[in-house]
């Protein structure tokens, strides 16, 4: 894998905690979100979203430094992974906290 494919499985990871957050996000739906989400769920879904670029970041510059050569044959292999793995990863993310919310610090409020 390679830093292009770090930075493409960022693009993708932040897309979708973008529809995740509207859909947990209170009031936009439902009064507390969808999918069972409580009232901290979208503070939950906003941090995870913001953690995606910072260690996307990381990623990058780590395999930068890496001297491998490209092998074609295993780019498509390697984006079907990725695209999968990311929804995965973005999916039990969700779920956790929607489904899993009582078991989350609260974040206090900020005034």
């Amino acid at each position: 894998m390679d830093e292009v494919n770090v930075h493409a499985i960022d693009r993708s990871y932040e897309l979708r905690q973008t529809i995740e957050l509207c859909l947990g996000f209170p009031g936009a739906f439902s009064p507390t979100g969808l999918f069972g989400a409580g009232l901290q769920s979208a503070v939950w879904l906003y941090w995870l979203w913001h953690s995606g670029l910072p260690l996307s970041i990381i990623g990058y510059t780590l395999l930068k430094e890496a001297d491998r050569p490209i092998d074609d044959r295993r780019t498509g292999v390697a984006i079907r992974f990725s695209i999968a793995a990311t929804l995965g990863l973005v999916v039990g993310m969700f779920w956790f906290v929607t489904q899993h919310h009582e078991l989350l610090p609260v974040c206090p409020e900020f005034s």
